[in-house]
């Protein structure tokens, strides 16, 4: 019988397929030791290539794990939750200022000050950064977005994982972001400009971050204190 190449491809592979070899192997143990053993056998090979796939399939996730570290510069060992992405980045640098030099309000260690905006007492979990509405805010070291959402107290805010279990919230940034979740940025980057705040509206134009280490608000210059 003539067999054109495609037919014959297939039946190629089916021959030189595990699930030959698996029928090929039964069909002979059964004739000579009997059909009870075959289905062990049949069982025993089967566990053997799901062992064989698994070893295979580990091995590909690392080589592909291991070419994505080798491109973006992110390591596996200190990463952090980001959607279904787990993304850490690998701290070479000290933190520098985000934007502007002059505190207009410091964290409050838990403890309420007054809000001229809001006109109570209130905890400040963050500090404040004196600056001009349109001013360039910049990562304070490398980092990959979290994300960006609008708060209607904090405005637009860009959350930034820096690494050995540090989060930054840049709060009050302009609708228009220079980043987008998921982006990898580096130390200095703009990510954004100054926009408003409505919770501090009276405060004027300035860049609020609040820094989150391992999930608890710390005193964000805790993090220039640890580099000297």
């Amino acid at each position: 019988m003539n067999m054109d190449k495609e037919t014959k491809e297939q039946v190629k592979k089916y021959f030189s397929s595990k699930k030959f070899i698996i029928a090929a192997a039964i069909f002979l143990l059964a004739v000579g030791t009997g059909v009870g053993t075959a289905v062990s056998v049949k069982n025993e090979l089967n566990e053997q290539l799901s062992s064989i796939e698994e070893t295979l399939n580990f091995t590909k996730a690392k080589e592909t794990e291991k070419a994505a570290n080798d491109l973006t510069g992110i390591t596996v060992e200190n990463t952090q939750p980001s959607d279904e992405e787990n993304i850490t980045v690998i701290k070479t640098e000290g933190y520098i200022l985000p934007a502007g030099e002059e505190i207009i309000k410091d964290f409050s260690n838990s403890v309420a000050v007054k809000s001229k905006t809001m006109n109570d007492w209130r905890v400040h979990n963050g500090v404040d950064f004196k600056a001009q509405e349109g001013d360039a805010v910049r990562a304070m070291q490398s980092g990959a977005v979290l994300a960006i959402y609008n708060n209607s107290l904090w405005g637009t805010v860009v959350e930034i994982d820096h690494g050995a279990g540090v989060v930054v919230k840049y709060c009050g940034l302009a609708e228009e972001c220079f980043v987008t979740a998921s982006d990898v940025v580096e130390q200095g980057q703009v990510i954004g400009k100054i926009g408003l705040i409505p919770v501090e509206a009276a405060d004027g134009a300035h860049l609020h971050i609040e820094v989150l280490k391992d999930g608890t608000a710390i005193d964000p210059f805790e993090l220039f204190v640890e580099q000297q």
